[in-house]
């Protein structure tokens, strides 16, 4: 993407050489700063960092250098760097510029990886195993020495992030396949029973059906038969090793394989985790057995995964996501091909300073502004670049081609109905753990569910078309999706992280996992898909990713602008729906500025005082 002639003197960092030609425009963008050839040349491939860039770059840098807060294979660069500022002589080996250091680190990594040999030492145990048991792509809460698979045929709510009441955020990761494999190959296994401290109890609880718009109250409930367990945590987690997928021998030994195909007379499995002294809990687990992500209307596992990626941004490649889940920063194919994005940076990729973070968990990014009165360092940064997948909107024509998307959907908000007739089902017990099971999260939750029904039995009432009760349903499902939801598509085993969501309010998380076999090359065939075998699961054989949703930001607002009582309103949910003839239709700044001039008119939603709050 560069403009930059060969072997030129021209600076890579402040030059109009380097601007993206995609970006680049004679009148508007095309600055350049350069005023001096005096610098630092690339051993490699002759290419300029000028001095000014140098002096720019320094500045931008200094206090975390100082800190020690770049990674290891930065400092060759870096000591060049500050010898340069300073005036003293230059280290002895030769100076390899920011252009090229990516290149020869990519080569070095890829030679690592293909001459790393196979442990095949024997571990002797000292328990009962689970023994033939591949724990490639088990979710692992390393505070309660927790492992659990994933199940192809069931579906999963999680309640792991941090509540303002006290209750914490839970570490969790999952477990490669290539470690799987490895700890098979050496007799490495987890323990087969949970531990004795946890107590387990089944119960028959009414739940409330998220869709269910009867006013029949007997209607909108169905029993369920539940098995709870109360984990107790066990051990503090590591916060050092945020971003690692590595978990030892011992720890794997000293774990416990939740398996789950011991619990399918029951309707759902809910494991509670909590702290020996603590009100709250977290859900690590509430499978839904009789819900099965199955395909219909001959549609295939590999098509689904096509529909889906054609949902995500920035050429399907996760950018920006905090917290260690997208695992270390590693030189891969995908983070070249990142490098290679024209809207990664305003510059092209030789034009930009690419430092590898101490932490291992994020790429520092620093250029030159290109539209400046004069030339200014500027800093970005990229989470793990190379692991396709990431946040999108459902359409809602999915809804209509995937009929399990429906029962996916509805999870989260049955889940949140569940964990409140735990507790009321096992108030006062002596024996029972008293606790609050996600109590904000399962509050918003429901709190969404109560403000679709609202809004569409309205829709319905002033529709001069009848629907089926299935087609309600899609109606509920299809609103619920485009207002209240935001889907993410995970194709790698996530590295250790604490759930945190886009506006730090806590929300239930659902998954629906798929598995395709590879073809004899361990190729899917499908573009874009990072590991070979995805976020694992099944094997190595087989490519498995996941499907989750989660709350979107801005609930009160939609909540507001979702209303029935502001139905009536201009620019209203309602009013819009009527408009436009259906009810997908998702909030969008625009809109919402539009319905803001309604002013007082507005009714708000409960616990918000001001519109401004909103």
């Amino acid at each position: 993407m560069s403009r930059l002639p060969s072997e030129s003197k021209l600076c890579l960092g402040c030059s109009d050489a380097t601007i993206e030609l995609s970006r680049y425009d004679t009148l508007k963008n095309s600055n350049t700063y350069q005023d001096t050839r005096e610098g630092l040349v690339c051993s490699l491939c002759n290419s300029l960092l000028c001095s000014e860039c140098i002096c720019n770059l320094h500045s931008q840098i200094k206090t975390k250098l100082d800190n020690n807060g770049f990674h290891d294979d930065s400092l060759p660069f870096l000591q060049h760097i500050k010898a340069y500022i300073r005036k003293e002589a230059l280290p002895s080996k030769p100076y390899i510029g920011h252009c090229c250091i990516i290149d020869v680190q990519y080569k070095q990594d890829q030679q690592q990886c293909h001459s790393r040999p196979r442990p095949t030492k024997q571990i002797k145990l000292n328990h009962t195993p689970v023994t033939g048991t591949n724990v490639g792509g088990c979710l692992c809460y390393s505070e309660f020495r927790l492992l659990t698979p994933i199940s192809l045929t069931e579906m999963d709510v999680l309640g792991l992030g941090a509540e303002g009441n006290g209750l914490k955020a839970r570490w969790h990761f999952t477990i490669t396949e290539e470690q799987g494999a490895e700890f098979a190959l050496r007799g490495v296994f987890p323990r087969s029973t949970l531990p004795e401290s946890w107590k387990t109890i089944e119960l028959v609880v009414n739940v409330r059906i998220p869709h269910s718009l009867s006013k029949n109250t007997k209607k909108q409930y169905r029993k369920r038969q539940v098995r709870v367990i109360y984990a107790l945590k066990l051990v503090e987690a590591n916060d050092q090793l945020r971003g690692s997928n590595h978990i030892t021998d011992s720890d794997l030994m000293s774990s416990y394989y939740f398996d789950s195909t011991k619990f399918t007379k029951v309707d759902i499995t809910l494991i509670l985790g909590f702290d020996a002294d603590a009100e709250y809990g977290s859900i690590l687990l509430c499978r839904f057995h009789n819900l099965s992500p199955e395909l219909k209307n001959r549609t295939s596992v590999r098509e689904l995964l096509q529909d889906l990626q054609e949902h995500l941004k920035n050429d399907g490649l996760e950018r920006r996501r905090l917290g260690g889940s997208s695992g270390y920063v590693t030189y891969s194919k995908e983070f070249k091909k990142l490098m290679k994005t024209s809207n990664s940076s305003p510059r092209c990729s030789k034009g930009v300073v690419w430092l590898r973070d101490a932490n291992n968990l994020k790429w520092n990014l620093y250029y030159i502004g290109t539209k400046d009165n004069e030339a200014t360092c500027k800093y970005t940064y990229y989470t793990n670049p190379h692991q396709p997948g990431g946040s999108f909107v459902m359409k809602p024509e999915m809804y209509l081609k995937y009929e399990l998307l429906l029962d996916f959907t509805a999870t989260k908000a049955i889940t949140a109905s569940l964990a409140k007739a735990v507790e009321a089902a096992v108030k006062g017990r002596q024996d029972i753990a008293q606790m609050s099971i996600c109590p904000i999260a399962c509050d918003e939750e429901l709190q969404q569910a109560s403000a679709t029904r609202d809004f569409l039995i309205h829709f319905l009432q002033h529709s001069k078309v009848t629907y089926t009760e299935f087609q309600k349903k899609q109606l509920y499902y299809q609103f619920y999706a485009a207002n209240f939801v935001t889907f993410t598509l995970v194709m790698h085993p996530v590295g250790r992280h604490l759930d945190v969501f886009a506006d730090g309010k806590p929300s239930l998380e659902n998954r629906v996992c798929f598995a395709f076999n590879l073809d004899k090359y361990g190729q899917t065939n499908v573009s874009n898909t990072g590991n070979s075998y995805g976020r694992g699961g099944d094997g190595m054989g087989m490519f498995c990713f996941a499907l989750l949703d989660w709350q979107t930001n801005q609930r009160r607002r939609r909540q507001c602008w979702t209303d029935p009582r502001n139905a009536a309103l201009p620019n209203s949910a309602a009013q819009i729906a009527r408009e436009r003839g259906h009810t997908h239709e998702r909030l969008r700044s625009a809109m919402w500025n539009a319905f803001m001039r309604n002013g007082p008119s507005i009714h708000l939603p409960p616990g918000v005082i001001r519109l401004d709050d909103l």
